[in-house]
């Protein structure tokens, strides 16, 4: 693929995109919600910059398609939903614990 930059972004989605949250919900499954928060955080916050990024042709040197750049910012408004969410777990797994 001629537009992208370098294969080291193919795995920074691969890691942002689909193993970080993989991991994150497996971890809820397992009953480590507190560490789920930290990954969903973790996760929500690169995901946030991806977008920026892409908007500003660091990862291809195409500009991305108008129902890409749509999606990008609807990524933005899930990556906050994310972190308050992670956050939010996280929060209330150290609460019970601290009881």
């Amino acid at each position: 693929m001629n537009e992208l930059r370098t294969t080291a972004f193919s795995g920074f989605f691969i890691i942002v995109g689909l193993l970080l949250p993989l991991a994150a919900l497996v971890l809820l499954f397992l009953r480590r919600p507190k560490l789920a928060g930290v990954l969903a955080v973790v996760d929500a916050a690169l995901s946030f910059l991806t977008a920026p990024a892409d908007q500003a042709k660091f990862f291809f040197t195409a500009t991305p398609p108008p129902a890409v750049t749509a999606g990008e910012y609807i990524l933005i408004l899930l990556g906050i939903g994310y972190i308050l969410y992670g956050q939010r777990v996280y929060l209330e797994k150290l609460n019970e614990q601290s009881k």
